[in-house]
């Protein structure tokens, strides 16, 4: 008899909409995955003299990423189009196993029908052994993704160790910005106070003393004319003009400097939350296809099990529950072709998130 499988909240012969859930489960955190890995692939590099490492581990990362878009994301994909050949195989054999269920205690029937029950197991043994070769690929990739975040995670505390805090290369930047900014007001102070008895000079220095300081610089024309209108000014001028250009230049250099740098640490850190976006999509992505291998795994022992029945025991009352669990399974996988088919289409047209693409500071 085989109502032992009635007990039972599985089909014998279907998921129950389990192979539905995680197919699109997969299908969702494959997309994620795709989008981190394009961003990896597409990030500026990052260039901060003090981090040697930076470059080889980004170039390590986008190999791993290029391994994901040649390879893996192909894999899953190939797990997505499995669902839809096998909804199809059985959609093809039920109504000669519905048939054959009518008269299932004739040993022809019985015989045939095991033999057809048989040609499906041997395809969900394929389509298991191929969700487990994509699990497989996928953990390898997992393992690579978790190296890259690793290693960003180890720039990143070593950018804060030598960029930030108070001793750190941005402070120091700092400092000395303050430090020439004070020594150029300085100058430009002996400059306007040699230039106060030459109104048209006086005049033209003060102007451009107003805009000086916080420009950085670009005003220094107009204050250099002003000189020029005072016919070179006094000796203290002349010093403190020459000391004045000097600065200017060494405080252009530091700002530029400076921009970099933060621009360079606002990348980093934006690169390591990309790396930890990947391993979490990953992660996920991995456990959905893990599901699903599972479930391959679940209707391997199901027909079996029925297989196994029929060997030993069969009467007439099976071809009813028979019929029923067919008719049942029929309606599950096409369910389940129609998501996979509607996920295959999703994922070909799908554009690339690219807004969390991580750029440097203009």
């Amino acid at each position: 008899m085989l109502f032992f499988l009635a007990d039972s909240k599985q089909q014998a012969f279907g998921t129950n909409g389990k192979l539905q859930q995680h197919a699109q489960n997969t299908g969702a955190h494959r997309a994620l995955v795709d989008t981190y890995a394009t961003n990896v692939l597409e990030q500026p590099a990052v260039k901060l003299d003090k981090l040697t490492d930076a470059e080889k581990y980004q170039t390590a990362a986008k190999a791993h990423a290029t391994s994901w878009r040649d390879s893996v994301s192909g894999l899953l994909i190939g797990a997505n189009t499995d669902l839809m050949s096998f909804s199809n195989s059985f959609t093809s054999f039920y109504n000669p196993l519905m048939n054959m269920a009518q008269n299932i205690a004739t040993d022809d029937n019985r015989a045939q029908f095991v033999k057809g029950l048989q040609i499906l197991v041997s395809q969900i043994e394929d389509k298991r052994t191929k969700a487990d070769g994509a699990l497989d690929a996928l953990k390898s990739f997992r393992n690579d993704v978790a190296d890259d975040h690793g290693h960003f995670l180890e720039l990143a505390a070593k950018s804060k160790s030598l960029y930030e805090g108070d001793k750190g290369i941005i402070s120091q930047l700092e400092n000395r910005q303050d430090a020439i900014r004070q020594a150029m007001s300085t100058d430009l102070s002996i400059i306007a106070g040699g230039a106060a008895l030459t109104v048209v000079g006086g005049l033209a220095i003060a102007v451009g003393l107003l805009a000086e300081i916080p420009s950085g610089g670009a005003s220094t024309a107009i204050v250099l004319g002003g000189l020029a209108a005072v016919g070179g000014g006094t000796v203290a001028m002349g010093v403190a003009g020459a000391d004045f250009t000097s600065k200017k230049s060494e405080l252009a250099k530091n700002i530029t400097d400076l921009a970099n740098i933060k621009s360079e640490i606002g990348l980093l850190s934006g690169v390591e939350l990309q790396f930890n976006n990947l391993a979490l999509a990953n992660e996920k992505a991995e456990q959905s296809l893990k599901s699903m291998a599972d479930t391959w795994t679940l209707l391997h022992t199901q027909f079996n099990g029925v297989i196994t029945k029929l060997h030993d025991d069969v009467n007439p009352d099976d071809g009813p529950f028979l019929a029923y669990e067919l008719d049942s399974a029929k309606k599950d996988w096409e369910s389940v072709h129609d998501t996979a088919q509607l996920i295959n289409n999703q994922l070909s047209t799908l554009p690339v998130d690219k807004s969390g693409l991580v750029t440097k500071a203009a």
